[in-house]
């Protein structure tokens, strides 16, 4: 065989280092490599240069997803809770909005732009000044103080009021069961004609007062 160049053999050994030589090149390099002390000595070196260890600690890894996915609970539950107030908060605003444009806002003039309706203000304003009637912001007729207005019906006409109450089983006359006594109040027929009367305004008067609570 030829003598072969140190050049060459150099040029080989990274190769012939990672075993990617044929048998014949690995026998030529190997018979040079006894022979020759150089490049026996950078075989030597490039065969025990240092590899950097491969880190197979996962361990702070794990810790980091652990933290990281704390922070995503985290980060979603404020998210839903300033979801949630933001979302309460302006329904509570709204609720108050329309709470405060059932009210009273204007007086009631019949015939005016927006008024509705044709309520004689005068006939109740006769039977107590408590029943004294504005209109609302959307023109329906209302009681300026709906309370002090409920009060005195309750005060005027507490038999007619029992009478409905006992003949269609209805609980105490409230804001909440109000719409149900002016059903029923315009429905009565037992009592004294005085009684059914009575029972009739308490009716157009509920009428007039569930504007104050409920929109139309």
């Amino acid at each position: 065989m030829n003598k072969i160049s140190c050049n060459i053999i150099r040029d080989i050994l990274p190769l012939y280092v990672d075993e990617v030589v044929s048998e014949d090149t690995r026998a030529m390099v190997t018979e040079h490599l006894e022979q020759c002390g150089e490049c026996r000595k950078q075989y030597e070196s490039m065969k025990n240069k240092v590899e950097v260890p491969v880190e197979n600690d996962i361990r702070p890894l794990k810790r980091f997803k652990t933290a990281w996915k704390k922070k995503k609970i985290i980060l979603v539950c404020l998210t839903v809770l300033i979801t949630v107030v933001c979302v309460s908060g302006a329904v509570f605003i709204y609720d108050q909005t329309q709470k405060q444009a059932l009210l009273y806002s204007k007086e009631y003039v019949v015939g005016q732009p927006g008024i509705r309706g044709n309520v004689d203000i005068q006939q109740y304003v006769s039977i107590d000044p408590s029943f004294d009637i504005g209109a609302n912001k959307y023109g329906y007729p209302v009681f300026k103080n709906p309370e002090k207005a409920l009060d005195a019906l309750k005060e005027l006409y507490p038999d007619a009021i029992a009478l409905i109450q006992s003949e269609f089983d209805l609980a105490e006359l409230s804001t909440d069961t109000c719409q149900w006594y002016k059903i029923y109040g315009a429905q009565l027929e037992t009592g004294t004609q005085e009684e059914k009367e009575q029972a009739n305004f308490i009716a157009r008067f509920l009428d007039i007062y569930e504007n104050s609570y409920f929109a139309q």
